[in-house]
């Protein structure tokens, strides 16, 4: 695998300022953390664009499950415990990723001509068949910051440490997997795979 970068994106309102990210290069202690989602996504472009590898967190539910029973259908993911992603708060960081993070892919996707080849697995990118993992980061209430990068910063040295250790079996799961951000994936061109709709991705817990 090529040099490391690890981010992680605190979503929320723009407008309000509640949205933060963070970064940081694999190995080391220096983490970047800023509010503005135009730099976010140059960064990426950048780290990608220089044949980095680019592990790229977003904290909001990237996927849902589609269970047969209509009466689960807006029950917790296996994992979620009580911040289940159809509770207020859930509900609104599905509502705002929606937006951001097909923002943010098709910002990457348009700007930059190195290819992208994206992957919710972590041994594609270790192996280098990908560039790009998505994961979606989980900063439980008993971990949060005092702010939105934070919160980001969080993320990222969570996910690093899990890299150090190898640990990476997802904590949040589901049967029957509906994937948004395959969906923000195949509308932002970065890939024209349908079969990425009932992927789901790594969830990282804080």
């Amino acid at each position: 695998m090529n040099k490391l970068i690890i981010y992680a994106a605190d979503i929320g309102s723009i407008k309000k300022k509640n949205f933060g990210w963070a970064r940081l290069e694999y190995g080391s202690d220096d983490i970047t953390s800023d509010t503005c989602i135009k730099s976010f996504a140059q960064h990426i472009r950048e780290d990608i664009s220089k044949r980095f590898s680019v592990s790229l967190g977003f904290e909001c539910p990237l996927f849902l499950d589609l269970p047969e029973d209509p009466i689960e259908l807006t029950s917790a993911r296996t994992g979620e415990g009580s911040r289940s992603w159809s509770a207020g708060a859930g509900l609104g960081a599905l509502a705002t990723g929606l937006t951001e993070v097909l923002w943010v892919l098709n910002e990457i996707r348009q700007r930059t001509e190195t290819l992208i080849t994206p992957t919710f697995s972590i041994a594609e990118l270790n192996d280098g068949k990908a560039n790009l993992l998505i994961w979606e980061a989980f900063v439980t209430s008993k971990s949060k910051g005092d702010s939105h990068t934070a919160d980001a910063e969080i993320a990222v040295l969570e996910f690093a440490n899990r890299m150090k250790f190898s640990r990476f079996s997802t904590d949040v799961s589901v049967e029957n997997p509906y994937s948004l951000v395959g969906a923000a994936l195949l509308k932002s061109g970065i890939t024209k795979d349908v079969g990425i709709l009932s992927q789901q991705c790594l969830v990282i817990k804080a």
